[in-house]
């Protein structure tokens, strides 16, 4: 794992999802707090029923499973979301 180079710079992620005809599809962006961007990411997403939430937790399943696989942090990411009745 790489180590989350963050010295005094704040990070944020955020994440959205949407539904066309049943296909659910999600993107998320990490950037610095001075609008930096730093990492981006789209994708498909599956289950039944396909609503904009699910589609929404697939991105951010998606950002979680990328920071806890390949960075070790000493600090913190702010995390967005619209839907924050997925959690």
């Amino acid at each position: 794992k790489q180590q989350w180079q963050s010295s005094t710079t704040q990070h944020a992620a955020a994440s959205d999802g949407s539904v066309v005809e049943g296909e659910g599809t999600y993107g998320w962006i990490i950037s610095s707090k001075d609008k930096t961007r730093l990492i981006q990411c789209k994708g498909r997403c599956f289950g039944d029923p396909m609503n904009s939430h699910r589609a929404e937790a697939f991105g951010i399943c998606s950002i979680l499973f990328l920071l806890d696989q390949h960075f070790v942090f000493d600090d913190e990411i702010d995390l967005f979301w619209s839907n924050c009745g997925d959690v």
